[in-house]
């Protein structure tokens, strides 16, 4: 029995991870909690603290021009995903805000703080050329392949601050 105050694994709303990737991660995206996809659980938001980065190093957070399904999935089995990425530079401290549906990838040389709602659903859309089985059919229906709202990132100040309120959580 879990102590009184503490989170048991098991029931946990959200689960933190640090990720360190030494080379670029798939690009994903996961369903909004409205939309279950293969009879499998809800999607579910994401936060992304940056703990380090190496100089020249990005995350990818939405497209640079919005993009129907069709031509999601074409450009993730042409490669060109990789330039219809929206590239974000990072420095230490920034803050994102990973809403359902939202296009992503993790580049490399960044360590970072993932904080996401519990869910054992990602479609991987793109996978670097790695012998990784892709999810293009629900990826592409659940995906909202648009630039990232600027509202979306955050540079937190050393004092003490609100990172996300509302309902998302």
């Amino acid at each position: 029995m879990a102590k009184s105050g503490s989170i048991h694994p098991a029931t946990a709303r959200f689960s933190p991870n640090i990720v360190s990737p030494a080379n670029a991660c798939q690009f994903s995206c996961i369903p909004a909690t409205r939309k279950r996809a293969r009879g499998e659980a809800a999607g579910k938001e994401e936060c992304w603290f940056i703990l380090e980065a190496e100089l020249g190093s990005t995350l990818g957070i939405g497209t640079v021009r919005p993009l129907g399904a069709a031509k999601l999935r074409a450009a993730a089995l042409s490669g060109a995903i990789e330039d219809l990425m929206e590239s974000h530079a990072l420095t230490a401290a920034m803050f994102f805000h990973i809403p359902p549906g939202t296009v992503h990838a993790i580049g490399g040389g960044i360590s970072l703080i993932e904080i996401q709602q519990k869910s054992d659903v990602t479609y991987r859309l793109y996978g670097y050329g790695r012998p990784r089985e892709l999810h293009l059919g629900d990826g592409t229906a659940v995906a909202r392949a648009v630039p990232m709202l600027p509202s979306l990132q955050t540079a937190i100040p050393r004092q003490s601050t609100v990172l996300l309120s509302g309902a998302c959580c």
